[in-house]
């Protein structure tokens, strides 16, 4: 199983070839994709926050997988968690990688004490992509809410 850790500054351009493969996917010219350099100025600010939960996962030296989510506050009593990007190589479907991601996102995010956790599957990679990563969060507990959306309730 490749080796899943939160990313530093040292690991952005690693990340950075991952996200070309996805926006390569995922966009197929529907949406705006930023400009390289601010890719990379998000990717660096997002590592050196502390108000993201990030993960990402190496096999073999290269980065197979990415997790991004804020941390933030709402009318809630508690922190929330929303996972803002998630992305399996698609050469590492299948593997359980997507299973342990989830599971590790969770983790982090308790270690936010968040109550609870958004994510969504409005991601322009087809329906069919949206139902496997839908139907991967229901699996931990996850409800749907309409919209693509899902939420789990973490805390009291």
């Amino acid at each position: 199983m490749p080796e899943i850790y939160k990313p530093t500054e040292q690991d952005v351009a690693d990340v950075f070839v991952l996200l070309q493969k996805y926006a390569t996917e995922s966009l197929q010219g529907n949406m705006c994709k930023p400009d390289d350099e601010q890719i990379i100025k998000s990717l660096t600010e997002i590592f050196n926050s502390t108000n993201f939960m990030r993960l990402i996962a190496r096999r073999d030296g290269k980065v197979v997988a990415i997790a991004f989510g804020f941390i933030g506050h709402t009318w809630w009593k508690r922190p929330c968690g929303s996972i803002d990007m998630f992305y399996v190589d698609p050469e590492e479907r299948g593997s359980g990688l997507s299973r342990l991601l989830v599971e590790r996102c969770i983790e982090q995010f308790k270690e936010f004490e968040v109550g609870f956790i958004w994510a969504g599957s409005e991601s322009g990679m087809g329906r069919k992509n949206e139902t496997l990563f839908n139907n991967l969060f229901l699996r931990y507990g996850f409800t749907e809410v309409g919209g693509g959306a899902l939420v789990s309730f973490v805390g009291k």
